[in-house]
């Protein structure tokens, strides 16, 4: 890849987490509900998980990755 390329691809990725951090603090404004009120049918809700500072998913945003135990918070659209 080269040098052109390869800053196109980390400007996406900044890009990427720039909105990621939007939406986070769009969710966090909404009020906080459980996961029994989350489970409703026609529910609108978003899932924060809170990992661990060493966890992995913190780098690469995949759930997959996470090693940790998260808090899950669910707040109501």
């Amino acid at each position: 890849m080269g040098k052109k390329a390869h800053r196109k691809a980390r400007t996406a990725t900044k890009r990427e987490r720039e909105n990621a951090d939007r939406w986070l603090q769009h969710a966090k404004s909404r009020p906080e509900i459980t996961l029994d009120e989350a489970l409703k049918p026609g529910m609108v809700a978003h899932a924060i998980f809170e990992h661990d500072d060493w966890c992995p998913a913190l780098e690469t945003f995949s759930i997959r990755d996470c090693k940790c135990s998260p808090n899950i918070k669910y707040h109501r659209e």
